[in-house]
C-alpha cells in the first residue's frame, strides 16, 4: 500500500511539475538597445539582439514588428530550447533623419502573460552638415544695422564647401565669401545684416548651396522685428 501511495504522489509531483513548465525569455543585454551616435550617412548599421530562453519549455518567437521605417529586423530561429540562445538582426538605416530617434521592437512569443515585450531602439543621429540657429533672429531698431548669425558644424570627415547664399526678404546681407570651404570636423559663423529705416515684422529664410550630396541645398528659417 506504502509503494502505491509514494507511486502516485511522484506522479502527481511530476504531473504538476510538467503543468507549470513553461517558457521564459530573457533579453540579455536588457530591454534598451542604445547604439549612440551616428551619422546619418554612415549608411545600414546591424546590431545584434541575444535572447534566451530561461524557461524549462520551448520559446516560440512568432513575429517581430518595428514602429519605424527606418528600422528592418531578421527573425531569431523560431523555437528555442531551454537553456539556448538565439538572435535578432536589426537593420537601422540612419539616412535623412537627425536628431534623438527612439522606436520599438515588438516580439510576438509564447511566454503566458508576457506574449508581446517590447525592445526599445536609441540612437542619435548627427547630419554630414549641422546648424546651430539660437541666434539667428533680427532684432533692434530702424535707422540702425541689425545683425544676427548662425553657425554651420561639419561633422563628417571630409572638406565640405558651402556657398550661393540667397535670402529673403532680398535686402538681409550675408556678411561671408561667395564660397566657404569648412574643414572636417570644424565649424563656421555665418553673419548676416540688415537696414530698414521703417519697422518691420517678418519670417527670413537664408539657403544655400552645399557639396554634401545627403544636403545639397539647406534652409535656415528664423524672423526678424525691426522696431
Amino acid at each position: 500500500m506504502r509503494k502505491i501511495i509514494l507511486t502516485t504522489f511522484a506522479v502527481l509531483c511530476l504531473s504538476a511539475l510538467l503543468t507549470n513548465a513553461q517558457p521564459m525569455l530573457n533579453i540579455i543585454e536588457g530591454n534598451v538597445v542604445d547604439v549612440g551616435i551616428i551619422n546619418s550617412n554612415d549608411g545600414n548599421q546591424g546590431f545584434a539582439i541575444l535572447l534566451r530562453n530561461d524557461g524549462d519549455e520551448v520559446l516560440t518567437v512568432s513575429n517581430v514588428q518595428m514602429d519605424c521605417p527606418c528600422l528592418a529586423a531578421t527573425m531569431p530561429e523560431k523555437n528555442i530550447m531551454p537553456d539556448e540562445t538565439s538572435e535578432i538582426i536589426v537593420l537601422f538605416n540612419p539616412s535623412g533623419l537627425t536628431g534623438s530617434i527612439m522606436s520599438s521592437i515588438a516580439l510576438t512569443t509564447n511566454e503566458p502573460g508576457r506574449s508581446r515585450p517590447i525592445i526599445q531602439f536609441k540612437a542619435e543621429i548627427k547630419a554630414p552638415l549641422m546648424l546651430d540657429t539660437k541666434g539667428s533672429f533680427l532684432s533692434g531698431r530702424a535707422n540702425e544695422l541689425v545683425r544676427s548669425s548662425f553657425t554651420v558644424m561639419n561633422t563628417t570627415q571630409n572638406d565640405i564647401t558651402i556657398g550661393s547664399f540667397e535670402t529673403s526678404p532680398s535686402d538681409i546681407m550675408i556678411d561671408a565669401q561667395a564660397t566657404l570651404t569648412i574643414p572636417a570636423g570644424s565649424e563656421v559663423v555665418i553673419g548676416y545684416e540688415i537696414f530698414r529705416s521703417e519697422a518691420a515684422s517678418a519670417s527670413t529664410t537664408i539657403s544655400f548651396l552645399t557639396t554634401e550630396p545627403s544636403q545639397s541645398m539647406i534652409e535656415v528659417d528664423g524672423a526678424m522685428r525691426i522696431r
